[in-house]
């Protein structure tokens, strides 16, 4: 927890929208050893047979970047990470955890596989983890970009009130429109060729 939050959000500088974080402990449904609901962002629920003091590091942080993706997004928003942000939503919390624990690795590494299907394709079978690559890439050559996304989908999702607390909204946005919005020249190309041939970004 220590470590999460001093690299993402004292380094990185990810917003707080949360505040505490509860962890639960119990049997998590295979294959998934954790997870962290919609219905409560600010709680990640883990499973007490992680093997290794190092799964349970890398799982945590994996986690705590999803409770910052949630509680940056609104209710009717949600849905969006099982269709159209699902390559977003993992890929990204497997960038958060490497950033938070670069020198252990273990993060989805992508395939050749990877790069022949569309990032934002749909489906839970397509490599969403691996989409890592894409994140990584794109924090080396558009730093903090990630954070940008993060404030611009909460500022879509969420609107000030009289007593200056924002409150969710009724709009329905995804991370893949915001990324467009973000950053709109991003060239794919170039991703491509650094992934593939040039290899010259953050392994």
């Amino acid at each position: 927890f220590v470590d999460s939050r001093r690299v993402l959000h004292n380094q990185r500088s990810f917003p707080d929208y949360g505040g505490e974080i509860t962890v639960r402990i119990r049997q998590v449904s295979p294959p998934a050893i954790a997870f962290v609901s919609p219905d409560a962002p600010d709680t990640i629920v883990m499973d007490p047979d992680l093997s290794s003091s190092f799964q349970v590091m890398y799982v945590f942080s994996h986690e705590y970047f999803h409770t910052i993706q949630l509680l940056s997004t609104n209710n009717v928003s949600y849905g969006q990470f099982s269709n159209d942000d699902f390559w977003f939503y993992e890929g990204s919390a497997d960038w958060a955890t490497d950033e938070v624990y670069d020198s252990l690795g273990g993060y989805h590494a992508p395939t050749g596989a990877r790069f022949r299907t569309a990032l934002n394709a749909r489906g839970h079978n397509l490599g969403q983890y691996e989409t890592v690559v894409f994140w990584k890439w794109l924090e080396i050559n558009h730093p903090n970009t990630l954070k940008s996304m993060i404030e611009s989908m909460f500022l879509l999702t969420h609107d000030e009130n009289s007593s200056d607390i924002r409150l969710e909204n009724d709009f329905r946005a995804s991370y893949s429109s915001v990324l467009e919005m973000v950053q709109p020249d991003i060239d794919f190309i170039d991703f491509f060729d650094s992934a593939l041939y040039q290899k010259d970004f953050d392994q």
